[in-house]
C-alpha cells in the first residue's frame, strides 16, 4: 500500500481514518506497520475493511502501542473468534479507551470470553458495540462480568446476537451496575418472555436511561407484564422501540399506565404486533404526550 510510508511522517496525526477500504490482511499489514509511529493518534477507524483473523494478528502488536488511544472501530471486519482473540491483549492495553465499535465480526461466545478479561480494565469506557456478533447465552455470560465493571458506560448496543432467556439472565445482573447508561440497544435477538423478565430488575436500575431497544424479541404479553415496573423507574427515557414483539391486548393494558407516567417519552414504536383496533385507541387516548407514537 503506497500510503504507508507515509503515514510514519505524520508523527503528530490525531485522528486516521481508514474505513471502507476493503484493506484485507495484507493492507492493514502494511499500515501496521506505520502505526508504531504515530503515538499521538487518538482516534483510529479501520471498520469494513475485511481485515480476518490474519489482519487481525499483524493489527494487534503496533495497536497496543497506541495507549493514548480514545476512539477505536474495528467493526465489519470479519474477526471471527480467533481473531478477537489476537486482539484481546492490545484492547487490554488501551486504557483510556472511551469509544470502542467490535460490531459485525463474528466473534462469538469464543471471542467474547477471549475479549472479557480485557474489556473489563477499560475503565474509561463510554460507549461499547458489540453488535451482530453471534454472542448467544454463552456469550452473555461470559461479557457479563466484564461488562458490569464498566460503570462509566453510557452506550451499549447487543443487537442482533441470537440472546435468549439464558443470555438476558446473565446480562440482567450486569446492567444493574451500570446505573449512568443512556443508551441500550438490545433489539433483534430471541429474548422471549422469560427474558424480558429476567431482564427488568436490570433495566429498573437504570434510572438515565434515555434509549431503550427491546424491539423484534418475541416477549408477548407475559413479557410486556414483566418489564411493565422497570419501564416505571426509567424517569428520563425519551425513546423506547417495541416493535415485533407478539404484544397483544394484555400487553397493552400492562403497558398503558407505566407508560402514561414517563412524561418525557417522545418516541415509541408499538408497530407489527397483534393490538386490535380498540387497544391502539385506547393506547392513543391515554398516550397523548407521545408525540412519535408509531402502533
Amino acid at each position: 500500500m503506497a500510503l504507508a510510508p507515509y503515514l510514519r511522517l505524520f508523527t503528530g496525526l490525531q485522528e486516521l481514518d481508514l474505513g471502507g477500504n476493503a484493506l484485507g490482511a495484507d493492507g492493514v499489514r502494511e499500515i501496521a506497520c506505520a502505526l508504531d509511529k504515530l503515538t499521538a493518534l487518538q482516534s483510529l477507524n479501520l471498520n469494513l475493511n475485511r481485515i480476518g483473523a490474519d489482519g487481525a494478528y499483524a493489527l494487534a502488536p503496533a495497536l497496543g502501542a497506541l495507549r493514548g488511544l480514545i476512539s477505536l472501530n474495528l467493526g465489519g471486519n470479519q474477526l471471527s473468534a480467533v481473531g478477537a482473540a489476537a486482539l484481546a491483549p492490545a484492547l487490554s492495553a488501551l486504557s483510556l479507551l472511551k469509544n470502542l465499535n467490535l460490531q459485525s465480526n463474528p466473534i462469538g461466545a469464543d471471542g467474547a470470553l477471549a475479549l472479557a478479561p480485557g474489556l473489563s480494565g477499560l475503565n474509561l469506557l463510554e460507549s461499547l458495540d458489540l453488535s451482530r456478533n453471534q454472542l448467544d447465552a454463552d456469550g452473555a455470560t461470559a461479557l457479563a462480568g466484564s461488562l458490569s465493571s464498566l460503570t462509566g458506560l453510557q452506550s451499549l448496543d447487543l443487537g442482533d446476537n441470537q440472546l435468549d432467556a439464558d443470555g438476558a439472565r446473565a446480562l440482567g445482573t450486569a446492567l444493574s451496575s451500570l446505573t449512568g447508561l443512556q443508551s441500550l440497544d438490545l433489539g433483534d435477538n430471541q429474548l422471549g418472555a422469560d427474558g424480558a423478565t429476567a431482564l427488568s430488575n436490570g433495566v429498573g436500575h437504570l434510572t438515565a436511561l434515555q434509549i431503550l431497544n427491546l424491539g423484534s424479541n418475541r416477549i408477548g404479553d407475559a413479557g410486556a407484564a414483566g418489564l411493565a415496573p422497570a419501564f416505571g423507574a426509567l424517569i428520563n427515557l425519551q425513546e423506547l422501540d417495541l416493535r415485533l414483539n407478539q404484544l397483544g391486548s394484555d400487553g397493552a393494558y400492562a403497558l398503558a399506565p407505566i407508560l402514561r407516567s414517563l412524561t418525557g417519552l417522545t418516541m415509541l414504536s408499538l408497530r407489527d404486533n397483534q393490538i386490535n383496533r380498540e387497544n391502539q385507541t385506547m393506547l392513543r387516548t391515554e398516550l397523548t404526550h407521545i408525540t412519535g407514537l408509531y402502533i
